[in-house]
C-alpha cells in the first residue's frame, strides 16, 4: 500500500524465491530471473493509500523451512518497504539449543550452573541426536546431569 500522502511513481515489486522452491504461474507481467531467483512486477504509479496485490504460485521440492523476502520500491528508489515470511514444508528435522548460565559474570573458583535446552523444531522427528559441550582450558567440569 502507498501509505504516504503523495503519489508513488514507477513502483516495482520484487519477491526473492529461495532454493528448493519452484516458481509456477504468476499473474500477467510477472518476470522471473533464474540467476537471481527474483520475481519482478511493474506496479506503475500508485495514488496515496492505494493498494495492489500480486499473486505467484510456487511449489516446494524439498522439505524444510523457507524464508521468502519481498520488497516494493518506487520514486527512483527513494520509497521502499520490505516484508519477510517463513513457510514450513512438512517432513524436515531441525534442532534448536537454548543456553542459559546461572550468572552473567563469575569470579575465580565460583561454581556456575550452565543449563542447555534442546528442542526439536522440525515437523519430523530428529533421530540420533547427540549433544556435547566443549570445556575450555581454565574451566573445570564439576558435575554433569540430564534433566
Amino acid at each position: 500500500a502507498n501509505n504516504r500522502n503523495e503519489k508513488a511513481n514507477s513502483v516495482q515489486v520484487f519477491a526473492v524465491i529461495p532454493d528448493g522452491i519452484e516458481v509456477g504461474a504468476g499473474e500477467a507481467g510477472a518476470l522471473f530471473n533464474r540467476r537471481t531467483r527474483t520475481v519482478r512486477w511493474q506496479a506503475g504509479d500508485m495514488e496515496p493509500q492505494e493498494e495492489r496485490g500480486f499473486r505467484l504460485t510456487v511449489r516446494p521440492t524439498l522439505a524444510g523451512q523457507y524464508e521468502f523476502n519481498a520488497r516494493a520500491e518506487g520514486g527512483s528508489g527513494s520509497l521502499r518497504d520490505e516484508a519477510r515470511e517463513t513457510i514450513d514444508v512438512e517432513g524436515y528435522a531441525a534442532l534448536g539449543v537454548i543456553f542459559e548460565p546461572s550468572v552473567d559474570v563469575a569470579t575465580e573458583n565460583q561454581e556456575v550452573t550452565l543449563t542447555f535446552d534442546i528442542k526439536s523444531r522440525g515437523t519430523q522427528a530428529a533421530e540420533g541426536v547427540v549433544f556435547g559441550v566443549e570445556v575450555m582450558p581454565g574451566v573445570e567440569l564439576v558435575e554433569s546431569a540430564s534433566l
